[in-house]
């Protein structure tokens, strides 16, 4: 399963799809680590897809913590500067 997130400062947008592009779960949850446990929860391994910003990298991390890949996604005109560079998708 893949999903997407759109982060804000203070609450962030979720959805997530089956593989064959069918939504499974959309919802907002707050941009923190508890907001995003309790909206995965269930989720195990999911392809998290997240535009680079300055909220993406702590983010990230915190997804790969909770056993999730995460892809940085790099939009033109994007400054790189708090991302990987094995991590992102140009």
């Amino acid at each position: 399963m893949y999903c997407g997130i759109d982060l804000a400062n203070k609450t962030s947008a979720i959805c997530v799809v089956d593989v064959e592009g069918n939504g499974v779960k959309e919802c907002e949850a707050p941009t923190d680590e508890d907001g995003f446990r309790q909206a995965l929860a269930g989720f195990e391994g999911l392809l998290i897809l997240i535009e680079a910003s300055p909220l993406s990298e702590w983010v990230a991390q915190l997804l790969e913590r909770l056993g999730h890949r995460v892809k940085l996604i790099l939009l033109p005109g994007c400054g790189s500067e708090c991302v990987r560079e094995n991590r992102v998708c140009r």
